[in-house]
């Protein structure tokens, strides 16, 4: 994986940059076969809810379009895959992070490096960030911005349901709390109140020390916070201990230590590292040497 990209400017203008750079890796992905068991009025509705309550995601999608030259309706079914909308389950991956001590936040991306982009976004009105995503998302799926905030979330382990309010996925929140905050706190309780549909968790820890999180089912919406020192997003349960555990015994909150670990406890993965203080991103996989990107 080389230099992440460059993305600035207004939302479509992000989406534009990322299109372009990653025009091979978008068409192979949406030139697959479509394995979308939802109806067609589904989809509608989901673009519908983008505009209507996550207007920069729905104009980064555009900017997509124009930027690999592929169909909205291909990008909008690529997204509710990854939200767990189609027939195959969500490779969103799982999150996790540190407190007591030096905040970390990790996540895990199954598939090794499958499709997965680093890219620096300076949106026009915000706060610039460090982003791990997959070519064809507009949001990202973890990141670290220069105010100090490091946020990823769990897959989704439920798509949005027909009575559900919004059918926008959980997981465009990321880049919403990217964008516009300083604290876990504060994108913690962003979290819980923004539409969203289906079922994620989003994990947040600032360069203040604060560790916090959000679980979201549809409606429901419920805060999380660590339990001795490890808060561990939505998963497997023998996953979520296995992963804990590395936690646990990683050396003195070192980032490539932690994610070497993570990778070692979950062969196949990608394992990346969030360091909020130094506004870091740190990769590593079971069999190659961690390397580290900074804001």
């Amino acid at each position: 994986m080389g230099e992440p990209l460059g993305c600035a400017g207004v939302p479509r203008d992000l989406g534009v940059a990322q299109g372009r750079a990653c025009a091979a890796a978008i068409r192979a992905r949406v030139g697959r076969p479509s394995r979308w068991r939802r109806t067609p009025a589904a989809l509608a509705r989901l673009d519908r809810d983008l505009w209507r309550h996550h207007p920069q995601i729905a104009e980064r999608i555009e900017g997509l379009v124009l930027g690999a030259r592929v169909s909205r309706r291909a990008l909008l079914e690529a997204l509710a895959g990854e939200a767990g909308m189609g027939a195959g389950p969500p490779r969103g991956g799982l999150a996790l992070a540190l407190a007591g001590g030096p905040p970390l936040v990790a996540k895990l991306v199954g598939d090794g490096e499958a499709g997965l982009v680093l890219r620096r976004s300076r949106p026009e009105a915000g706060i610039a960030a460090l982003e791990a995503t997959l070519a064809w998302l507009p949001s990202a799926l973890a990141g670290v911005n220069e105010a100090g905030l490091a946020v990823a979330v769990s897959a989704a382990v439920a798509p949005p349901e027909p009575g559900e309010p919004c059918f926008a996925p959980a997981l465009v929140l990321v880049q919403d709390c990217l964008q516009r905050f300083a604290s876990a706190e504060a994108a913690v309780d962003w979290c819980l109140k923004r539409p969203a549909g289906g079922a994620a968790a989003i994990l947040a820890a600032d360069a203040r020390g604060h560790v916090l999180g959000a679980a979201l089912e549809g409606s429901r919406r419920a805060a999380l916070a660590p339990e001795d020192g490890v808060l561990v997003g939505s998963g497997p349960e023998p996953q979520r201990a296995a992963l804990a555990k590395a936690c646990r015994e990683a050396p003195a909150r070192d980032p490539s230590a932690l994610a070497t670990a993570l990778a070692a406890a979950a062969p196949g993965a990608l394992a990346l590292c969030l360091d909020p203080t130094r506004r870091r991103l740190t990769l590593a996989t079971s069999d190659t040497t961690p390397t580290s990107h900074t804001l």
